[in-house]
C-alpha cells in the first residue's frame, strides 16, 4: 500500500452529489394513509387496551397509536405502516371484525373535507 486508506465501497471517481446536497430520506407515509377508523356497537364499547391485544396477536408490533373516542363511540388506529390497513381492507369499503366478541366496522381513515361544507 502507498499510505492511501481506502474506505469499502468507495470509488475511486469523485462525487456527482452536489456538497450541498440534504440526505435522502425515503418519504414516511402520512398518517391518515396508516390509519383506520374503527366504530362500535351500542353498548358494546371496546378499550384501547382490546385493540391493542387484538392486533398485537394477529400481526404483531403494527400499531403505533390508538386514540378512543372518550365516549368509547369510535376509534383511530394508527398503524406502523400503510400496508397493514391496505390488506385488512382489501377492496372492500367496511370490514367487519369482533373484539372479545364485541362487533366492530372498520374504514380507510379519510380525514373531513372542509371544502364539501362551503357553500358556494
Amino acid at each position: 500500500m502507498d499510505g492511501e486508506t481506502n474506505v469499502v465501497g468507495e470509488s475511486s471517481r469523485s462525487s456527482q452529489l452536489k456538497s450541498d446536497a440534504r440526505p435522502f430520506r425515503y418519504p414516511y407515509p402520512s398518517p391518515d394513509e396508516r390509519m383506520l377508523f374503527a366504530t362500535f356497537s351500542n353498548g358494546h364499547p371496546v378499550s384501547r387496551e382490546e385493540i391493542y391485544d387484538y392486533f398485537s396477536v394477529l400481526y404483531g408490533s403494527c400499531l403505533q397509536k390508538v386514540y378512543v373516542h372518550e365516549n368509547n363511540e369510535f376509534a383511530k388506529i394508527l398503524f406502523t405502516t400503510m400496508s397493514l390497513p391496505a390488506s385488512i381492507m382489501g377492496d372492500q369499503e367496511v370490514v367487519h371484525i369482533s373484539i372479545n366478541n364485541k362487533p366492530v366496522w372498520l374504514k380507510k381513515f379519510r380525514r373531513p373535507d372542509s371544502n364539501r361544507n362551503q357553500t358556494q
